[in-house]
């Protein structure tokens, strides 16, 4: 199994449509947030329970990020490199026992919204706060990972589908969790400006990838999500992962 440099990123954001309040235009923003689980910072012990950390980068700022003033129907905005794009290695992970290699995983998440009356300062917090959240679930996911639900016939499936369940387990909840942070950070007067147009948050997305969907697809893939909500509007993300390989794992001496 090889171990690739990865470049993955979000590269456009289409408004088909700006939502019922935006008539005159939107104002979005993206929060991304990058992980992945491989050998660069994760083992498999011998009783097969997951060891160390995973590795995540989180997007800078919020309002204005994508450096578009307002946003009409059929306008394409083209994200900027410090906000959307991640370049990392994956690196297989080494079963014991097995002595094979074992497919690394690669996750993007992206969060899109759109701006109102809530202080920088505010959405600022709200994003520190989503950035912690998710960190601590996918933390949370490796700690509790138990060995004795998977399946040893299927290992790549069964595990996938762990990972997967904690990430649907880690979605809900995401506006309640920016929500508490930015009315925690202002004072009465901003939240009360807030309340009557607060920012709005449009749509929330998971993809993970591993080494096996990168061979079968030639180190080159392509995601994409579309929200469409009568009151929010109509928005399209549209992403890419390239992949190179750089060498293939060393064969297991031990």
């Amino acid at each position: 199994m090889f171990t690739y440099r990865i470049n993955v990123s979000f590269n456009k954001l289409l408004c088909h449509h700006p939502g019922k309040r935006s008539a005159g235009g939107a104002k979005p923003y993206m929060w991304c947030i990058f992980f992945k689980v491989d050998a660069e910072g994760i083992v498999v012990a011998d009783n097969f329970k997951l060891a160390g950390q995973a590795a995540v980068h989180f997007s800078k700022g919020s309002h204005n990020n994508l450096k578009v003033a307002k946003v009409e129907a059929g306008a394409t905005v083209n994200i900027p490199p410090e906000v959307g794009q991640w370049t990392t290695n994956l690196v297989p992970l080494r079963l014991p026992y097995f002595e094979t290699d074992f497919p690394g995983i690669i996750g993007v998440v992206g969060v899109l919204l759109k701006q109102g009356s809530v202080s920088y300062g505010g959405i600022e917090a709200g994003r520190i706060k989503l950035s912690q959240f998710i960190l601590a679930a996918i933390e949370k996911s490796i700690n509790e990972f138990d060995p004795r639900q998977v399946d040893v016939y299927n290992l790549e499936t069964s595990i996938r589908a762990y990972f997967r369940r904690s990430v649907e387990a880690m979605s809900s909840g995401t506006e309640q969790v920016i929500l508490r942070a930015v009315v925690g950070s202002q004072n009465i007067i901003q939240n009360l400006r807030s309340l009557l147009n607060r920012d709005t948050l449009v749509g929330f997305k998971v993809w993970d990838f591993n080494h096996t969907d990168i061979a079968l697809n030639h180190g080159h893939l392509t995601f994409s999500e579309r929200w469409t909500d009568a009151t929010n509007g109509d928005w399209e993300v549209q992403g890419s992962l390239k992949a190179e390989i750089t060498h293939a794992q060393i064969p297991f001496l031990g």
